[in-house]
């Protein structure tokens, strides 16, 4: 008995099954060719004529109208208002006339400020030139007559026969201010009349910064000695004129007013009196 109903169960299970597997393909059919539907009509609607176009323009000519010409005429002007006009106009001619007058006399008298102004500029330019020029004549001329001034004069010779020559010269500063003396350079020697110019090495050279009062009581003494001394041969020929004890010294020197100044000066003994050498004699 058991085994008759299981067979029966496995043919109604069997069955089950073919119904499901029928059904299921029919949903397939139908989902792959689907029934078309009704659709509404896509026609367009048909237009209606505007009112604006059913209008007619306003503005569009119109046959067999007539044409209105307007022709504005002035007011005529009365004979007061015609004088009143012209004595203006005429007011206003003689305004015009007077103006330009006033114009012309106004440019006439800039002309005349500015020709007077320039001339004017002229004079105080000259005027002050002037005043400037007479002021550096008078610094100059103050100057001059202030500065300081150097001086040398022969105070003496020693010549004796085996010592050395030596000439003592004296400075003295007649100025009025004080000078700096900046350098100091001498020479010596003995040589034949006609001088000679100065051997090279008979050259000394000092800086000695010294500063020489205006008016001073007592001159700076400056010796000047020869290197060898005096022989008798020598003394001989100065004695007779034929060689000469020539000395000479320059000194630079600076004022104080900033400017430089020199004095040179150059002697020779001879025939036992002392006489300038020239070209050495000068000062500034």
């Amino acid at each position: 008995m058991m085994p008759l109903k299981r067979s029966w169960v496995l043919i109604l299970a069997a069955l089950i099954l073919a119904l499901s597997s029928a059904n299921a393909k029919v949903n397939a059919n139908q989902l792959q060719n689907p029934i078309p539907s009704p659709s509404k009509s896509s026609k367009p609607p048909q237009e209606q004529p505007t009112a604006s176009a059913q209008q007619a323009n306003p503005y569009q000519p119109q046959p067999n109208l007539p044409q209105i010409i307007i022709n504005v005429v002035p007011p005529q002007k009365t004979k007061e208002e015609s004088d009143r006009e012209a004595k203006a106009q005429e007011d206003k001619a003689s305004s015009d006339w007077w103006m330009t007058i006033f114009n012309g006399l106004l440019v006439v008298f800039t002309a005349i400020l500015v020709i007077v102004g320039t001339w004017q500029g002229h004079q105080n330019r000259k005027s002050a030139n002037a005043a400037r020029d007479a002021n550096e004549i008078a610094k100059a001329s103050l100057q001059i007559i202030q500065r300081a001034r150097i001086v040398v004069s022969h105070r003496g010779e020693l010549l004796k026969i085996g010592e050395k020559p030596k000439a003592t010269l004296g400075i003295h500063n007649i100025g009025s201010t004080p000078a700096y003396v900046i350098r100091v350079e001498t020479w010596g020697a003995i040589f034949n009349y006609p001088y000679e110019d100065f051997p090279v090495n008979s050259k000394i050279e000092d800086t000695t910064g010294t500063i020489i009062h205006p008016q001073s009581f007592h001159d700076t003494l400056i010796d000047i000695e020869l290197p060898n001394a005096l022989t008798s041969e020598d003394l001989a020929h100065i004695t007779q004129g034929t060689k000469h004890f020539c000395f000479r010294i320059l000194i630079k020197y600076r004022d104080a007013f900033g400017n430089d100044w020199h004095t040179d000066h150059g002697i020779g003994i001879g025939k036992g009196r002392p006489w300038p050498m020239s070209g050495y004699s000068t000062s500034t």
